[in-house]
């Protein structure tokens, strides 16, 4: 775990337990950071990161689930990255909009609440990366 006022890391189990405590931490760590955000940008990142690693421990047999945070002055970097093929999810434009009783909705918020969206990795290695703008 390595976190400075303007970055966030942690390595955490790939289980709701430990998704709920880094969830926790995480927003502390909003509230305490250099750079002030208002109630509704330290949420939208708390969003986008518990949607995101909540698919991971969903829906992967990952082990751990890598959280990391970067603030600017006028945005915010978010990655969570696991172990497993980046070829399993689904590409960013594949997330498409909201309809019906579809499941996803979770990804769909994720590109909603960011400017971009960036799936990476291979066929061991992935990783989400989002970028959030502040107006």
């Amino acid at each position: 775990m390595r976190r400075t006022p303007t970055h966030y890391f942690d390595q955490i189990a790939a289980d709701h337990s430990s998704l709920s405590d880094a969830r926790g931490e995480l927003d502390a760590w909003l509230r305490a950071g250099a750079r002030p955000l208002d109630a509704e940008q330290a949420n939208d990142i708390a969003v986008i990161v518990t949607e995101l690693a909540a698919n991971v421990v969903d829906h992967t047999s990952a082990p751990w689930v890598e959280i990391t945070v970067a603030l600017a002055d006028d945005r915010a970097t978010i990655e969570v990255a696991h172990e497993g093929s980046a070829n399993r999810i689904p590409g960013v434009p594949e997330w498409g909009p909201a309809s019906g009783k579809s499941r996803g909705h979770g990804l769909r918020l994720v590109r909603a609440l960011s400017e971009r969206v960036a799936v990476t990795g291979d066929d061991s290695h992935a990783a989400i990366r989002c970028e959030l703008r502040f107006s």
